[in-house]
């Protein structure tokens, strides 16, 4: 089953596979990396597009997210987890 993503605009999320490969679109030349990874066809699937990092997240994290996952995510800005 196939997933609509929003199109690319800078201020929003991309990742090819998971949340440790999420990258924010931070500028023109981000999105027209972002906007020819769209038109190029490859093994990785459709490139997943997110409008903020809680949509991004919520897709990604499946059960939960992992140390590895969290560190990354704190680059982005992510809060981390609530939990002790």
């Amino acid at each position: 089953m196939s997933m609509n993503y929003p199109n690319p605009q800078i201020g929003y999320y991309h990742a090819e596979c998971c949340l440790l490969d999420l990258h924010r679109i931070a500028s023109q030349a981000d999105l027209e990396v972002v906007m020819a990874r769209l038109d190029a066809a490859d093994e990785c699937g459709p490139l997943m597009v997110f409008a903020n990092l809680e949509e991004a997240v919520a897709c990604l994290a499946g059960d939960g997210l992992t140390p590895e996952e969290e560190a990354a995510l704190s680059r982005l800005g992510w809060p981390g987890s609530a939990e002790a």
